[in-house]
């Protein structure tokens, strides 16, 4: 862990993946489908933006899709109606004709299925990790010494955690209204844990 000298700005992140939907619930690949809030959903949002309205959050960014959008609007009420600013750069990874189905569906189909990455048409994981890792940076260094929320979803941040942290990414689940910080000092950057990690049930990579 890098130690690092007084006085020195950092620039803060938190990053949240949106709340629950239906599909979640039903543990349907969502991808870049548009797909709402549930009742648990508004729930999570509220939960997540009530500990963050405590966090003198200067900005607010999300993911154009909806489940996201309406997370961060809750949040952005709770955080003295902050206006969220709309990324698509933000959004999940496009899962492309598999998108409303259930792992199980797709074994019907893929007797041999094993891994997303098997399946064509869908967004390549070294893309994600360039698009999220891309988005940061340069959110990192617009935004410097100020603290910054993201809503996104859960293979958009467990790409950037892929990068930030490639030794601990395959044990970190990502619930949905769950919040982790990352800090950047100095041009190094250090995973801060979770702010808020609710129990959930939802199949972590859906």
């Amino acid at each position: 862990m890098p130690k690092w000298k007084q006085g020195k700005p950092q620039t803060t992140f938190y990053l949240i993946r949106h709340g629950e939907t239906d599909w979640n619930r039903q543990r349907r690949l969502q991808g870049q489908t548009d797909v709402p809030l549930n009742a648990s959903g508004q729930r999570q949002a509220r939960a997540v933006g009530e500990t963050l309205s405590m966090c003198q959050v200067d900005v607010i960014y999300c993911s154009d899709l909806r489940r996201a959008k309406e997370t961060a609007d809750t949040i952005g009420r709770l955080s003295g109606g902050l206006e969220c600013k709309v990324r698509q750069e933000l959004r999940e990874r496009l899962f492309g004709p598999w998108e409303g189905m259930t792992l199980e569906e797709i074994r019907l189909q893929h007797h041999d299925f094993e891994r997303l990455e098997q399946l064509p048409g869908i967004e390549p994981w070294p893309d994600l990790k360039a698009r999220a890792y891309r988005w940061l940076m340069q959110t990192a260094s617009l935004h410097a010494g100020q603290t910054v929320a993201v809503v996104t979803h859960a293979a958009w941040m467990k790409a950037l955690l892929d990068i930030l942290l490639p030794d601990t990414t395959a044990v970190i689940t990502i619930p949905n209204g769950s919040c982790c910080k990352l800090v950047n000092r100095d041009k190094q950057w250090l995973w801060s844990g979770f702010v808020f990690h609710p129990p959930s049930h939802i199949f972590q990579d859906v």
